[in-house]
């Protein structure tokens, strides 16, 4: 890696290069012909490079935190709920997204717990 490459780490190429990850992490968790285990690896690393590419590339938050929503509900419909995992928590994926558009939680993520399916 050049100087002039490690200037770069999270500059002008940082928004495709975490595009391109998250694009290549969300195919490879749908590949069926996977682990379950890997999979889910997968997801997680979709997450990360999708809160990444916001943050480099300015893209807006509602975005962000769509691509994560679709990330989670995919894995707890795949792979089901398991409550205090930082994918497959529905309630936690509740609060998220109310936390995300500006809504109170309480009263809705009590609801997700219940009511998820």
């Amino acid at each position: 890696m050049s100087d002039h490459d490690s200037a770069d780490i999270g500059g002008r190429n940082a928004a495709p290069a975490n595009e391109a990850q998250r694009d290549r992490a969300v195919g490879r968790m749908y590949d069926d012909g996977q682990d379950a285990e890997t999979r889910l690896r997968w997801a997680e690393l979709a997450i990360a490079a999708s809160r990444r590419r916001g943050v480099t590339s300015g893209i807006d938050a509602a975005r962000t935190l769509a691509d994560e929503v679709n990330v989670r509900a995919y894995a707890i419909r795949e792979f089901g709920v398991v409550p205090g995992d930082t994918i497959r928590d529905a309630a936690d994926l509740c609060e998220t997204v109310f936390r995300g558009i500006g809504r109170r939680t309480t009263r809705s993520a009590r609801s997700c717990r219940h009511g998820w399916r």
